[in-house]
């Protein structure tokens, strides 16, 4: 599932991520068993602010640039910084 939002009116980028957020919230409740790709630094602080995560396990996968963690007893996270490149695995 990949979620995105249609462009709004304002391109300021705390909006576009609090509304990113705030749609993606009633996907993610209660589903540990999800593997979460998050692209930008930003938007990876904004969710797991939000979700009051503090406190992560990292998963070695191996992929170049992108950091796997894992709150307990939550989903898998990877994230990647928004000016790295996709690496050539798939996640």
């Amino acid at each position: 599932l990949m979620l995105a939002i249609p462009r709004p009116e304002t391109g300021d980028p705390a909006t576009l991520t609090k509304t990113l957020i705030d749609k993606a919230l009633p996907l993610l409740s209660g589903r540990n068993d999800l593997r979460i790709g998050l692209e930008g630094g930003a938007t990876a602080i904004a969710l797991i602010r939000r979700l009051g995560w503090t406190r992560f396990e990292v998963i070695p996968e191996g992929h170049t640039g992108v950091g796997t963690l894992r709150p307990p007893g939550g989903p898998v996270i990877c994230v990647k910084p928004g000016s790295y490149p996709w690496p050539e695995t798939s996640l």
